[in-house]
């Protein structure tokens, strides 16, 4: 429990761990309760990805190469087998639809995926949306044609960015976009948010909306922002309309500064500062 302690109290940005658990094992379920307490009582933010799959693909990954090399404890492939064996006997090693409360929850059956599969994935659905017209358009992007190899830099970069999030569904955890604080200046305390929702079934239902307020109640209250600034295309009515009910006012405009399917047109600065800000908009807060 020492790591766990020393990473809660540090200003590391998170650790990810594994945990190999029975839920019908009571000491296993108080050994990730007391993990669980260390993190919170510092203000930490917990996340749980539950990996599925059979026991054939376990015992077949189990005697793969990349696990022989780094896992010394799976050398001896027989007494492995008969530990895997004993503890699907013995062991309820998957939870039961609904069993796991925590919000941060996502079970997952890699039977025949890999992480990189998700990872490409993503960068593919990001690189569609970076080159349809009807989400470039509105954020003077047209002239651009995204690669998937510059895509896929893009988001190795942004993953990297403690600032930069993906908006995704509740229900189905779907991404849908992505935000962002970006150009971060220490001295002055400010930055710029950056937005778009790529997924055109989601647009117009809130998502921007929720995912802005979230962000600046995000940069205000933890990162001590004092100014949160956006420029927006001019004809994006709808950007502007959600932008204003956050709470950005208008404090410039540059005319006719971006060139876009044979017209010039304006690009309109907004800003918030923090005392503008009145919401309350993280539900986990402790204090």
């Amino acid at each position: 429990m020492v790591i766990f302690e020393e990473v809660a109290k540090s200003d590391l940005y998170g650790i990810i761990f594994t945990f190999t658990m029975a839920y019908n094992c009571v000491e296993d379920v108080k050994q990730i309760q007391a993990i669980e307490n260390i993190f919170k009582e510092n203000g930490g933010e917990l996340y749980y990805i539950e990996l599925e799959a059979p026991l054939d693909i376990s015992l077949e990954r189990n005697k793969t190469e990349n696990r022989l090399n780094n896992k010394t404890s799976k050398r001896n492939i027989e007494l492995s087998e008969k530990l895997i064996f004993k503890a699907e006997e013995k062991y309820r090693m998957n939870s039961y639809d609904g069993e796991v409360k925590e919000k941060n929850y996502m079970k997952i059956d890699n039977s025949n995926l890999a992480a990189d599969v998700v990872a490409k994935m993503i960068k593919e659905k990001s690189t569609e949306w970076l080159n349809d017209l009807e989400t470039t358009d509105y954020i003077g992007r047209s002239a651009t044609i995204i690669t998937l190899e510059e895509e896929r830099k893009y988001f190795e970069d942004s993953t990297n960015k403690e600032n930069s999030f993906f908006i995704t569904t509740l229900d189905e955890d779907k991404l849908i976009g992505t935000i962002s604080l970006e150009n971060f200046n220490p001295i002055n305390r400010n930055a710029v948010l950056g937005i778009f929702i790529g997924d055109k079934e989601y647009r117009s239902k809130g998502y921007g909306k929720e995912a802005i307020e979230l962000i600046l109640d995000f940069g205000f209250n933890y990162l001590n922002l004092h100014e949160i600034k956006l420029d927006v295309m001019a004809f994006n009515e709808r950007a502007i309309k959600c932008y204003k009910k956050c709470g950005f006012k208008e404090y410039g405009r540059r005319r006719e500064s971006t060139y876009l399917n044979g017209k010039y047109y304006d690009v309109i600065s907004m800003d918030i500062l923090r005392r503008e800000f009145t919401g309350n908009y993280i539900k986990n807060k402790n204090i």
